[in-house]
């Protein structure tokens, strides 16, 4: 944490070239593939296999006919649809500066995309040629729309394992679309940043997917906000959201639904569903490529105007958490919820656990059918003596030992014949009253209360 504070404000690269040694892993490549419980090595199998996969990843979400909500939706977008086809303005033509400036953003990567077009050429492009691009380029905007050759994507996939046979869903797509597609979506992402920037749609909170906003930087208020909160005994509640597989599952309708309330303007808005719809990919395995299939969910991996589509798409997702800090790391979300202060601990504790915050996320999410992983999904009670406390009351709930986590990430159960019992700060106290590890401190009224009652120790010496 030190490290990343004092690079702060070197930069955003800076910060990750110290986490990414702990977090990043190395892809490695595959030549089987687990169906069940039989290994497949044929290539043209495995091939099919992953077609039959994505194929079926990227349907759209099944709709109930007698949910009020879904139907309110469908009717909705159906109608916006309607004004679309009848609406004849235009976007904000481009000119040569803005398309070099695009050139000069893109890295000069030598791998080619789907086109067999890299980066490195398009930056070695003529003025000629760019002349020629601004012309094209003015035409789709004045008839909100791009060609329907690059709404065709390459899937390759990699393997999330580090060892082992995979199966389909522990691979990661990866969409490889055309070069020029993707200049096109530069010029189209400065107007829809524009007018969302200059309307306020995006959140203060959200960090990533966007420019002067550094994760850095949310990162170390999350830290100074707890360290306040526990300087002051507060408990702190801290909830850790995350999308699954995030633009992968974003609902098209939806999404045209929500844009529409939010008043973009409707050139904007049709340019987008046009860019979005009757989108088609291929599964290429090494050698092998697999027929087409349709596209009919999710935003295009690869384009720099998906992530930012997918912000404003859930913009108005800290309206749910109230008085809440809340916090956004480009899809993910942290909430740290903050007890009234009491003279007692309880009640604290109390109102942390009784608080509504998950549930109306779940609500949120499910409304507009935006998947989440349970997995990834973590809380944590923050506070000296409570995340012991809670946890001794969910284990005589569940009747199961009882896990309390840590600030530094690792783990203890706690029973009554321990020899020690670890507190959040990273200490840990022995039986006779004396500080195994950690910083030495006094125990707190309620941390003597808790031991003496709940497992029956004599009360320790004060340090």
């Amino acid at each position: 944490m030190e490290e990343i504070q004092s690079s702060k404000n070197k930069g955003e690269a800076v910060c990750w070239s110290h986490l990414g040694k702990i977090y990043k892993q190395e892809s490695l490549p595959f030549s089987k593939l687990k169906v069940g419980d039989v290994v497949i090595t044929d290539k043209k199998d495995i091939s099919n296999e992953l077609y039959e996969h994505y194929m079926e990843q990227f349907q759209p979400p099944s709709l109930d006919l007698t949910n009020i909500n879904d139907m309110e939706i469908m009717k909705e977008f159906k109608e916006i649809l309607k004004g679309l086809s009848t609406s004849t303005d235009e976007v904000e033509v481009t000119n040569t500066s803005e398309i070099e400036n695009a050139i000069r953003s893109i890295r000069p990567k030598k791998s080619a995309e789907f086109d067999n077009i890299s980066n490195f050429i398009i930056k070695r492009l003529p003025p000629g040629y760019i002349q020629g691009l601004g012309n094209c380029f003015n035409l789709w905007l004045e008839e909100c729309r791009m060609p329907n050759e690059w709404k065709l994507a390459k899937i390759i996939t990699l393997n999330k394992l580090k060892g082992g046979v995979s199966k389909c869903d522990q691979t990661c797509p990866i969409s490889l679309l055309a070069t020029h597609s993707k200049l096109y979506e530069k010029i189209l992402l400065t107007r829809i940043r524009s007018w969302a920037e200059s309307n306020h749609i995006i959140p203060k909170e959200q960090s990533g997917f966007r420019p002067n906003c550094l994760i850095p930087t949310r990162v170390l208020s999350i830290y100074q906000e707890v360290l306040n909160n526990m300087a002051a005994n507060s408990p702190t509640l801290s909830i850790y959201f995350d999308y699954q597989k995030a633009c992968d599952k974003v609902w098209h309708a939806a999404l045209i639904v929500k844009f529409s309330r939010v008043n973009i303007p409707f050139t904007l808005l049709k340019t987008i569903w046009f860019w979005l719809s009757m989108r088609e990919a291929v599964v290429v395995y090494e050698e092998l490529s697999t027929r087409k299939f349709t596209i009919s969910i999710g935003l295009p991996q690869g384009s720099c105007l998906s992530s930012y589509l997918f912000i404003v798409f859930h913009s108005d997702i800290v309206k749910q958490t109230g008085a809440f800090s809340t916090h956004i790391f480009s899809d993910d979300l942290n909430v740290l919820i903050s007890a009234p202060l009491e003279k007692k601990l309880e009640p604290m504790l109390q109102f942390l656990e009784l608080e509504g915050t998950k549930k109306i996320f779940f609500s949120f999410l499910t409304y507009f059918y935006q998947a989440y992983s349970a997995e990834k999904q973590k809380l944590y009670n923050l506070t000296m003596s409570s995340t012991v406390n809670q946890m001794d009351q969910e284990r005589k709930r569940s009747q199961a030992p009882a896990t309390v986590k840590r600030v530094d990430g690792a783990s203890t159960n706690i029973g009554d014949s321990q020899d020690h019992v670890h507190f959040t700060d990273g200490s840990a106290l022995k039986r006779d009253g004396t500080w195994k590890h950690g910083p030495e401190r006094n125990l707190s009224r309620e941390e003597r209360k808790w031991l003496i009652d709940k497992h029956g120790w004599t009360s320790p010496a004060k340090k």
